[in-house]
């Protein structure tokens, strides 16, 4: 089955203070450092943008990646999950990956694509003092419907929980937590 990733970067990073996509971190932009971890993995590549669409497309300007506006952006991070899933027309199972988890490591992402499961939804998570979800997650094509059948206002973590065929995918990597919204939370991530 061929792999394709969206990543999420249309929204307005407001806690951030900054544009998350163009957070540097090591002299790159946050989008440049996803992008560059999916190149071995996905077969395709979808970048959502908003506001952000101009400079996002500038940063990517030497990567092979389909950029796509999401018009309605104000409706939410869903709405630009939809948006991304526009442009795959297959059987692919896709990775939905947030902006704001840069630190995802390639090894993770290797060992998520691989994983070999007849459910339709993977999710990440690291046992710590209790089970605790991470980035990305993957949706296979029956996954996707249930994502273009539900509503633009909806969320995606609903949208799975509707979902019978959810597999768990165990790792002790904990890049899969970082979760950055603040500049405090980056200085947290790099430590």
């Amino acid at each position: 089955m061929k792999t394709a990733v969206v990543i999420l970067c249309a929204g307005k990073s407001s806690r951030m203070g900054e544009d998350k996509a163009l957070t540097t971190f090591k002299d790159k932009p946050f989008i440049v450092h996803i992008v560059k971890k999916y190149e071995n993995i996905a077969d395709k590549i979808i970048v959502v943008t908003g506001d952000n669409h101009k400079s996002v497309t500038e940063a990517l300007q030497n990567y092979s990646c389909s950029i796509i506006l999401n018009n309605n952006r104000e409706l939410g991070m869903f709405s630009s999950v939809k948006t991304g899933i526009t442009l795959l027309n297959g059987e692919y199972q896709t990775f939905i990956h947030p902006v704001d988890c840069p630190f995802v490591t390639e090894t993770v992402l290797k060992n998520m694509k691989d994983f070999i499961t007849e459910k339709d939804v993977v999710i990440p998570f690291v046992e710590l003092d209790r089970k605790r979800f991470g980035h990305p997650v993957v949706l296979k094509p029956e996954a996707l419907k249930a994502v273009e059948n539900a509503e633009m206002t909806d969320n995606l973590k609903s949208v799975i929980n509707k979902i019978d065929s959810t597999d768990l995918l165990r790792t002790e990597d904990c890049s899969i937590l970082h979760n950055i919204n603040t500049p405090e939370d980056l200085k947290k991530s790099i430590q």
